[in-house]
């Protein structure tokens, strides 16, 4: 027998979790294929949401729109799932130098920041903690999404409703024409959400996607931090306490 959905998701990882859901708050039928126990970059995401970044600290692209809805779309999820992975907690980012800290000072009188709350401190305020001799900017609508949480979450949500499969995509096996045909599934759409996986397909082998390296440490810290602290290296509690999550 035939089993018709409106869309196939390959991936469960960030995006494709995010999507899922969103296409069955929309009412849409969906069915994931995935295989979590492949390397994926979802699975060592620190989760970090910040407004504010790059080098030379600028708002994020679309940030006042992006932010508020990044809210509430984790936290009535958290409410549906029964589940906590959406986490507010203040980024702090020392300033390197006197020079850095006046270019902020004038950044604070002539830009507005009001929804973000920016704290300019201009003291060490935690310099048991962190070495900021010049003081730092404190961003307080932050923070991180524990993000393993979140698939597991979604993806028990999933399999209670038969919407998810644990198996290889075998794209061979994938006829396409005005819908999408996989094996006993029959999709208005077909959506690939499975990161540097897509290159082995025919369809989207010349993307130019550039693999990164990333890294990430656990280690434990015998003080309770209240906050991100992130210059260079991040470093972001987890869900056992005393452990947080180091990287660059």
């Amino acid at each position: 027998m035939i089993r018709q959905v409106d869309y196939i998701i390959i991936g469960h990882g960030l995006a494709g979790s995010v999507l899922a859901w969103e296409l069955l708050r929309r009412d849409k039928s969906i069915l994931v294929f995935d295989t979590p126990e492949d390397n994926r970059a979802s699975a060592v995401a620190a989760g970090i949401f910040n407004p504010v970044t790059g080098r030379v600290m600028t708002k994020t692209w679309k940030a006042d729109d992006i932010f508020p809805f990044l809210e509430k779309f984790y936290t009535e999820a958290e409410e549906v799932l029964h589940a906590k992975f959406f986490n507010k907690l203040p980024i702090y980012r020392p300033f390197v130098s006197e020079e850095e800290k006046q270019q902020w000072k004038q950044k604070g009188e002539t830009q507005t920041w009001e929804w973000f709350k920016l704290m300019f401190r201009d003291v060490p305020d935690f310099d048991r903690e962190v070495f900021n001799p010049f003081g730092g900017l404190e961003i307080t609508k932050a923070g991180y999404l524990n993000v393993v949480s979140w698939l597991d979450a979604v993806r028990d949500y999933l399999k209670s409703r038969d919407l998810y499969r644990q198996e290889y995509f075998l794209e061979q096996e994938l006829l396409v024409n005005e819908r999408v045909k996989y094996r006993d599934v029959e999709a208005k759409k077909i959506i690939f959400c499975n990161g540097l996986r897509t290159l082995d397909t025919k369809w989207f082998g010349w993307l130019p996607l550039k693999p990164l390296k990333g890294e990430t440490l656990e280690v434990r810290i015998e003080a309770d931090l209240e906050r991100i602290y992130n210059r260079s290296v991040y470093i972001v509690p987890t869900t056992e306490r005393g452990i947080y999550k180091i990287g660059a």
